[in-house]
């Protein structure tokens, strides 16, 4: 009985993971200081995605990326990063769709401020 309150206890998220075959999916994340890197899809989630890495030292926990999964454009934050087990990390992002229009007037939003209109 003691196993399944640990179980219970040791899963938090509200919504299910769905694991994905090794090698089979990637992703593209961009960072701020533009670094610009390539992952293996882990798992997915209604809110995110777990990713592997084989550096996680361009990565902190609260840092907000941008990435290109499944065909979408994805604003993100790093919430954890863990050793796997096999050399890489496991890296917990919470994921939110960006619409291409609300990119577009972000990108001008930027350009005008910097004085690149």
């Amino acid at each position: 009985m003691l196993e399944l309150k640990q179980a219970a206890i040791d899963e938090r998220r509200k919504a299910t993971r769905f694991p994905k075959e090794a090698g089979m999916e990637f992703a593209a994340i961009w960072h701020p200081q533009d670094v610009e890197t390539v992952v293996e899809v882990f798992d997915e989630s209604l809110g995110g995605l777990g990713v592997l890495v084989d550096d996680p030292s361009a990565f902190q926990i609260g840092l907000d990326i941008e990435l290109v999964y499944a065909g979408s454009l994805m604003a993100g934050s790093v919430r954890h990063i863990r050793p796997h087990g096999d050399g890489r990390f496991l890296m917990g992002l919470r994921c939110t769709p960006i619409a291409c229009e609300e990119y577009r007037e972000s990108n001008r939003a930027d350009t005008s401020i910097n004085g690149d209109s």
